[in-house]
């Protein structure tokens, strides 16, 4: 392992005196935070673009939304985000994890002519899906928008903005244009892990409203507090959805999270149009939908307690793992992304430099990409140590402790398979939700 210190000038910090929001000053402070800027392997010529971030969350005591009182600064923000590394669901990249939200959406389609637009879908991986099934009218608005590889069966069915919403969508500028409710709006708009990324939350919750049907429906996806990340501009937990959607002419029809999925779903639906209604209209209907206070101060409760965990992984969980860390003498992690670090983070930070003595006990990392193998990873105390190919380093051995570096129960069961086709046997087999229950 070595550690990696130059060029870290690139994360700068802001903060924040009131609620992005509403504007309001009462707020609660969490806990202090630590995370990688970008969540993958890196070779070792392009680490400098790898970093710790530090960041504070906070929760306003008015509207519900977590923002960070201490965060990236737009700057920063943007310099990360220039050499991101997406995922590519439609290469088969965490695609079992979309399932639940391109179910909910096509739940909300009542026709194979109904009008679709994706906010933030990269390679478009729902509007793919939704075209093999025979729905023609599909839109996708992303500012890194990668739609190069869309086969010719799929293709016709895409319009592609590469810009972000609401300002550069077709059907948001005809609004702009025409105040009628007659230019062609959209039937349903999904939008995963993009809500918490905007940096204009009122803006883009107004053209939402702008851009759907009375009627339509939206699906956003975003993940609970506790497991928070430092590129997000906010965290949204219901009473935030809540407040968001009631002011912007839309009821919360439902919010679920599935145990399969990394994410919570909420579905809201177009009560009123915000442009063809009257302020007295909008004032009856933020009135008649606003939360009772005993609702309010349940949810702000959860937040409350998830705003005061130090990453995704729970005390208790992370007792046990140090325990087990503390006694074995070969520990392979599976799993090189965001929650790998913060698996690592909860340790004893002396840990790490003694991993590669040799009277101490080892830790090893490993992932199931070939590309990987040999790129560095960073560690919670800045150092790197180097990633194995999975198939490579574990095939034929018997390995004395493997924790699974994943929360998902889709990817832990391609784990599990990958370990029994590769004739890896582990002693020990670690799954930190297992590690919650117990």
């Amino acid at each position: 392992m070595s550690t990696y210190t130059e060029h870290q000038n690139f994360i700068t910090y802001s903060t924040n005196n009131c609620c992005p929001i509403c504007g309001s000053t009462n707020f609660t402070i969490g806990e202090e935070r630590t995370e990688i800027a970008q969540s993958i392997p890196m070779k070792a010529e392009e680490i400098y673009q790898q970093s710790l971030i530090k960041f504070t969350p906070a929760l306003c005591e008015h509207c519900g939304m977590s923002f960070n009182v201490k965060g990236l600064s737009d700057e920063a923000r943007n310099n990360v985000c220039l050499n991101y590394q997406f995922i590519r669901p439609s290469q088969s990249v965490g695609a079992k994890n979309y399932l639940t939200y391109i179910d909910e959406v096509k739940k909300h389609l009542t026709g194979k002519d109904n009008k679709v637009l994706e906010i933030g879908g990269y390679d478009g991986f729902l509007l793919r899906e939704l075209s093999k099934d025979g729905y023609q009218d599909l839109t996708l608005i992303d500012p890194s928008a990668k739609v190069d590889d869309i086969d010719e069966q799929v293709l016709p069915n895409i319009k592609t903005t590469v810009g972000f919403f609401p300002g550069d969508d077709r059907v948001y500028k005809q609004r702009l244009e025409n105040t009628s409710s007659e230019c062609q709006l959209y039937d349903v708009v999904g939008a995963k892990d993009v809500v918490q990324m905007v940096p204009d939350l009122l803006s883009f919750f107004e053209g939402l409203n702008a851009v759907l049907k009375v009627g339509g429906i939206a699906v956003c996806c975003s993940v609970p507090l506790n497991a928070m990340h430092a590129l997000q501009q906010s965290h949204m937990g219901f009473n935030a959805y809540h407040y968001l959607a009631t002011q912007y002419g839309f009821e919360l029809l439902e919010n679920y999270k599935k145990p399969e999925n990394s994410y919570i779903v909420y579905v809201l639906k177009k009560a009123i149009d915000l442009k063809s209604s009257t302020e007295q209209e909008i004032a009856v209907f933020r009135q008649e939908h606003s939360l009772s206070k005993e609702s309010f101060d349940h949810y702000q409760n959860i937040a409350r307690q998830q705003l005061n965990d130090k990453s995704a992984i729970s005390t208790k969980a992370s007792q046990k793992l140090s325990k087990i860390f503390k006694s074995a003498q070969d520990i392979v992690i599976y799993g090189t992304g965001f929650y790998t670090f913060n698996l690592l983070d909860c340790l004893d930070k002396s840990y790490f430099s003694l991993a590669n003595q040799a009277d101490k006990a080892k830790l090893t990392l490993v992932n199931s990409t070939e590309a990987n193998e040999g790129y560095l990873y960073m560690l919670p105390d800045s150092s790197t140590i180097t990633v194995h190919y999975a198939n490579k380093h574990l095939a034929n051995r018997n390995i004395e402790v493997l924790v699974l570096g994943v929360q998902n129960p889709n990817f832990k069961d391609e784990i599990l398979a990958n370990l029994q086709a590769i004739n890896c046997n582990c002693q020990q087999i670690i799954y930190l939700p297992d590690l919650e229950q117990d």
